[in-house]
């Protein structure tokens, strides 16, 4: 029983010091990026959304602090990215939007073309590349299988 005991505590104790380990591992949301709430309700079948209609689509609605960038990720999946750019949050040009490839947002859209250079996926929202170290936020969506899509935090 002795030898049982002397095992779970070591165990035990394992866990205790990686947890803290694990938990500063998860990933978080920027700190900078101002709390705006979100309510938005969508309807596919208006012309503006046209490019959600296929998956891998996305279009940019007005909300949220910059903007909100919508991606169809499957047939009943949608993902909604905050376009303030969690980098260059103080920048006026701190903004993401689809790269040509259409495969990962980027922070170049200064009228001169710089910005941080600030790369994320656009199927997840995680950085991709470049200074941002942490991952667009991302806020809620819900789709009723037919034609309504909700945007909220």
């Amino acid at each position: 029983m002795h030898r049982f005991t002397s095992r779970l505590n070591v165990r035990f104790g394992c866990l205790c010091l990686l947890f803290p380990i694990a938990w500063g591992c998860t990933p978080q949301y920027p700190p900078n990026i101002p709390q705006v709430q979100v309510d938005i309700t969508l309807f596919l079948g208006d012309p503006f959304l046209v490019n959600l209609q296929g998956v891998g689509g996305s279009v940019e609605i007005p909300g949220g602090s910059r903007g909100i960038l919508l991606y169809r990720a499957s047939i009943d999946q949608f993902n909604a990215y905050e376009l303030h750019c969690p980098y260059a949050h103080t920048d006026a040009c701190g903004k993401v939007h689809p790269d040509q490839s259409g495969l990962f947002l980027v922070d170049d859209s200064c009228d001169t073309g710089s910005g941080c250079g600030s790369r994320f996926n656009i199927i997840n929202g995680q950085v991709e590349g470049g200074p941002a170290t942490y991952p667009l936020v991302q806020y809620n969506t819900n789709f009723d299988g037919q034609a309504t899509l909700r945007i909220f935090n």
